[in-house]
């Protein structure tokens, strides 16, 4: 399935960040703002907590694709430049999206210079390739088209192409039993299996946005692996799942704390098997330990979601099938 959907009409960027476009010569198209960056076609959209900035690019294997994606999702990339996710689509865009906070365009700007000449090291493609293909512009027509929230290089007969290939899959996707039952059951033991290694470090008194991505992946996997079809549903019940396993994550990081404190001799009147009410009654009776916690729940709730902003892109997109819209940009063509 080619992975788009109707764009969003609220799009809409900052004054900064316009001012941060124009010195790469940018222009402002239907609320985003567009333009070339060392060879590379770049969208530049913003929302509540967030900037994204998303690249066509092709590369020459998979292998490299990987090797990026790979180097994308190290930690380190969340300290040095606040990359909180990556969303990588079929259509040749590469999503990377940015912990919105009073710095972040010198993040950003410190990251372009490392990853465009890093792009073309690794022999990616940019401007000169269709998006959707991936090859380049020859004989064959092409333009730059608005779809998804995105400025695209595209060849006109690959438009064509994937408005084919979804009408045959509006059919299909009508066709096709919803078993969201089995679904929700398998994503809540996705987020279960997903929110260990984050109580693990919410234990150790930290929040990393990439570890509510791997809750978002968990549940999606779970989801989907035990007979979950797309929907508009699949989305509600991803990001409720999500949001479970947040609080889930939580409580079982304060579960940790106790069972350290009962191992170390500093709870001797109570065993392991009495933290779950140990965890209760401190919620129902001590206000500032509820206080506290539903503080971290906020906290936690916003760095999973930057954490799974792509994987819900894209799970929305699939209940959305057939509402693309391809606009033109330019008149002129490539």
């Amino acid at each position: 399935m080619k992975q788009l959907q109707k764009q969003e009409d609220h799009l809409m960027t900052g004054i900064s960040y316009k001012k941060f476009s124009s010195q790469y010569n940018m222009k402002s198209f239907s609320g985003v703002q567009y333009g070339e960056v060392q060879g590379f076609l770049v969208t530049l959209s913003e929302g509540a907590g967030y900037k994204s900035a998303s690249v066509c690019v092709s590369f020459p294997t998979p292998e490299v694709e990987q090797t990026l994606l790979a180097e994308l999702y190290a930690p380190e990339m969340a300290k040095q430049y606040r990359l909180q996710g990556v969303q990588r689509m079929n259509t040749g865009v590469l999503t990377l999206v940015f912990y919105d906070n009073p710095g972040t365009l010198k993040r950003m700007q410190a990251f372009f210079n490392w990853f465009f000449p890093h792009l073309r090291e690794i022999g990616a493609q940019g401007v000169s390739h269709c998006a959707i293909c991936g090859q380049p512009f020859g004989e064959l027509p092409g333009s730059l088209k608005f779809c998804n929230g995105v400025v695209m290089p595209v060849h006109d007969s690959c438009v064509q192409s994937v408005k084919r290939e979804i009408a045959q899959e509006m059919e299909e996707f009508h066709a096709e039993p919803k078993q969201y039952g089995r679904g929700f059951f398998g994503g809540l033991l996705g987020g279960i299996v997903g929110a260990i290694p984050w109580a693990i470090v919410y234990y150790l008194g930290y929040f990393v946005g990439w570890l509510g991505l791997l809750i978002g992946f968990t549940v999606k996997k779970g989801y989907e692996l035990l007979g979950g079809k797309p929907g508009r549903a699949k989305f509600w019940i991803i990001l409720l799942i999500t949001l479970l396993s947040v609080a889930f994550g939580q409580l079982l990081g304060d579960g940790i704390e106790l069972a350290k404190a009962i191992a170390d001799g500093d709870l001797p009147l109570f065993t392991y098997s009495q933290i779950p009410g140990l965890i209760i009654d401190s919620l129902i009776i001590d206000s500032d330990y509820l206080r506290a916690t539903l503080l971290n729940f906020v906290i936690g709730v916003i760095f999973a979601m930057l954490g799974i902003f792509g994987i819900l892109r894209e799970v929305k997109q699939e209940g959305r099938v057939g509402e693309i819209e391809w606009i033109d940009v330019e008149p002129t063509t490539l």
